[in-house]
């Protein structure tokens, strides 16, 4: 799981919107699941969740779809 580029508590948004406005953009963080890298899928917590709801994302998405804003920090 170290090669992955994706940790439990990235800032994450999904891929494709250059041109649309921030509001426009579905934003998650990655959260904790069994299934977190499994067949390369993600489990996401979308922080917008109406914005998630107007393109019907689901909770686990896959790694090339999803773009790394910022990475968690760890207080170690």
């Amino acid at each position: 799981m170290k090669n992955n580029k994706f940790e439990v508590g990235d800032l994450a948004r999904l891929k494709g919107f250059k041109r649309a406005k921030p509001e426009d953009v579905p934003y998650g963080m990655v959260m904790y699941d069994k299934t977190i890298y499994h067949n390369k899928l993600i489990s996401v917590k979308w922080l917008n969740k109406d914005v998630a709801d107007r393109y019907v994302l689901s909770t686990h998405v896959e790694v090339e779809k999803l773009e790394l804003l910022q990475k968690a920090q760890s207080d170690a």
